[in-house]
């Protein structure tokens, strides 16, 4: 574990060099990684491609032409990744180079995960690299690019440079929302233990970077810029618990806005009040991150990377990093083969039961999964503050950026 505000011991860099852990973990994301990716190109697997968002939006959206984000063509992601995207579709080769490209790119994304980790939760990162939720995960959306500021941030509040765990949050926050779960209570912590000066250096940091990052592009296409917002705001229920309750007609779309908030604002509560008596800053945006997820109105599969990583990152035990990834490989099971595979008929008979009857249960054990461990991982979190960065610095080692 980094002491925070202490940098690392030149004896102690080698274990984040390329040791054995190194080398197994750049091995496991590489072949990780390359299976996701071969399965996607052209005239690989078809069905299986059919659900990645690169290759599904490249070719609804048309993007070998180009269009500029915003501006020219909607896009539903903050600005970065819109960006991103975009710069992606001039790598020549079409949708093949748009894919490698984008392969390439995650795998460096999932090394950054890891080497981050391994400064914060060294027992941890390897599960990481380990999780065979990769292969069927990590190429379905740009959820990566999101999570390497995400932990980032935690790495350098870790040291204690305040404004950079700042900067890392607003980049997270302009490629994916979800890190700003975690500014709250880095505040919250600071201004706890009376370093308010540090608190408001990193939301001073945060703010102006997040600014910087949108300001061009809102004051040239506000409506593009805004389109993100509203097209979340107007999706419909798709997440199973909801649309389970709003089928059976026992929950409207209003109602599910209140509940939803009701029950992010209580985890929220609760968790300031566990900070309040010992738990740690990554210990409670875990809690509010899952349950945020968990209960958000539309539920994807790759958000178990997220749970996934800040279980990582609050150093949950190791038996519920596998009940996570055994969680996630149903979910995706579920959802992806399941559901074709009860539509095909031969000879006007079902090959599986109905969908109906079979769906619930993988839904039922993805949600069993992440309550089982969310639970585990908070209650051990409990009262062990001092492996979660928020010990008080000594005099001098405090860092102003």
């Amino acid at each position: 574990m980094v002491t925070p505000g202490r940098r690392v011991p030149r004896s102690s860099r080698k274990a984040l060099g390329p040791d054995a852990v190194s080398q197994f973990a750049y091995l496991a994301l590489s072949v990780w990684i390359g299976i996701g990716v071969v399965v996607l190109l052209p005239g690989m697997h078809a069905h299986v491609a059919s659900y990645s968002d690169w290759v599904n939006l490249y070719r609804a959206r048309h993007w070998a032409r180009h269009p500029l984000p915003y501006l020219r063509q909607a896009m539903e992601y903050p600005v970065l990744l819109g960006w991103g995207v975009w710069l992606l579709t001039w790598v020549p080769g079409g949708e093949t180079g748009f894919v490698l490209a984008n392969g390439i790119l995650m795998w460096i994304c999932a090394v950054a995960i890891f080497r981050g980790l391994r400064q914060i939760a060294p027992s941890r990162a390897v599960w990481w690299a380990a999780t065979p939720l990769l292969i069927v995960l990590a190429t379905q959306n740009w959820d990566l690019w999101g999570i390497v500021p995400f932990v980032a941030a935690f790495v350098v509040y870790e040291r204690q440079r305040w404004s950079w765990a700042g900067v890392w949050l607003a980049v997270g926050t302009a490629v994916k929302l979800f890190p700003i779960v975690a500014w709250p209570f880095m505040v919250y912590a600071l201004w706890k233990r009376g370093e308010r000066a540090a608190a408001g250096r990193l939301t001073v940091a945060a703010a102006a970077v997040w600014l910087a990052l949108n300001l061009p592009t809102l004051l040239a296409a506000p409506a593009g810029w805004l389109w993100f917002w509203r097209f979340n705001a107007l999706r419909p229920l798709r997440g199973d618990l909801w649309t389970t309750l709003h089928v059976a007609g026992l929950l409207t779309t209003s109602q599910w806005n209140a509940v939803t908030l009701a029950l992010v604002m209580t985890a929220a509560g609760a968790a300031l009040w566990g900070m309040s008596r010992g738990l740690g800053t990554r210990a409670a945006t875990a809690i509010v991150l899952v349950v945020f997820l968990s209960l958000n109105k539309v539920w994807s599969p790759q958000y178990m990377l997220w749970v996934f990583a800040v279980a990582c990152v609050a150093e949950w035990p190791p038996w519920t990093l596998l009940v996570l990834s055994v969680s996630g490989l149903i979910d995706w099971v579920n959802l992806y083969l399941t559901l074709p595979s009860v539509r095909l008929q031969r000879g006007g008979t079902s090959l599986l039961p109905s969908w109906s009857a079979l769906y619930p249960w993988g839904v039922g054990l993805r949600y069993v999964g992440v309550v089982v461990a969310a639970i585990a991982g908070q209650w051990l979190s409990m009262g062990h503050a001092s492996q979660c960065g928020d010990r008080k610095a000594s005099p001098g080692r405090t860092r102003s950026t």
